[in-house]
């Protein structure tokens, strides 16, 4: 089973699936995302919008299990390793 933990450490197919299903709807992140007093409502309510539709992408492909067929372009890569 496919869960947001693989193993002790995240899914890397699950965290890609997610910035991958962002990026179609025009939310770029990179692990967090920062706000400031000059963001209006809009700009904060569009990505809350777009994470919870990739939210339930997610979810219903956490569920039937297809999170590596859903993908569309390559999973990301750890980018620190442990030797």
């Amino acid at each position: 089973m496919i869960t947001f933990k693989e193993n002790g450490g995240e899914s890397l197919l699950v965290k890609s699936l997610f910035q991958e299903e962002c990026v179609k709807r025009g939310v770029l992140l990179s692990g967090g995302q920062s706000i400031c007093y000059s963001h209006n409502d809009g700009d904060i309510d569009y990505p809350l919008r777009v994470y919870r539709t990739a939210m339930e992408i997610m979810a219903d492909s956490i569920e039937k299990r297809n999170v590596a067929e859903r993908l569309e372009g390559e999973p990301v890569q750890p980018v620190f390793r442990r030797p």
